[in-house]
């Protein structure tokens, strides 16, 4: 294993087991063979999906991600799937229930499919919001109101997936906004 290699390699697998020892809290002989035959199994298969990223596509490198990034967008991400939970909440508490759908288009210009693909499900994470279809780089969203898709808010998103990934960190260019027609029985 060469210096790069080893570079790559070990924080991954630092990583992986420390997952599994805190997420199976189990330290007998069992639970620690199957801890590293998952973390083997894992390393393999992500090992030649990235072999595979590099042969297909040489200048958008797995590896490429950057580290504090990557590092802290998941418990920024939590924040916001936080706030999205009350937001949400308050939405559905109201006794007027304002729920006025909307479906956004936006361009993302993020390169990556990988950064593409990890915006995607970000949004969809985020209650009130669902990313409905993602082509070319155009990322369609249904939200419960036009507040949960603001685009400041998606831009901060789209951000932070960009920094992970060494992306040139610029907003979302939003492409349109449609609301669905409403239904002929006055229901919402």
């Amino acid at each position: 294993m060469t210096g790069a290699q080893a570079y790559r390699t070990l924080p991954k697998l630092a990583a992986l087991s420390a997952l599994w020892l805190v997420f199976s809290g189990k330290f007998d002989a069992l639970h620690l063979g199957f801890g590293v035959l998952s973390v083997a199994l894992v390393m393999r298969f992500t090992r030649s999906m990235a072999l595979e990223k590099t042969r297909a596509d040489p200048g958008r490198l797995m590896g490429r991600a950057r580290w504090r990034p990557a590092l802290t967008y998941p418990f920024w991400l939590l924040k916001e799937v936080a706030v999205a939970n009350v937001q949400v909440a308050r939405i559905i508490l109201d006794p007027r229930l304002p729920i006025d759908p909307v479906l956004m288009r936006f361009d993302g210009r993020l390169e990556s499919s990988l950064a593409k693909v990890l915006l995607a499900n970000s949004i969809t994470l985020t209650p009130g919001t669902f990313t409905v279809d993602l082509r070319a780089g155009v990322f369609l969203v249904h939200a419960l109101t036009e507040d949960t898709a603001s685009p400041t808010a998606l831009s901060s998103m789209r951000g932070r997936v960009a920094a992970i990934f060494g992306e040139d960190d610029g907003s979302i260019h939003v492409l349109d906004v449609h609301r669905p027609a409403a239904r002929p029985d006055g229901l919402p």
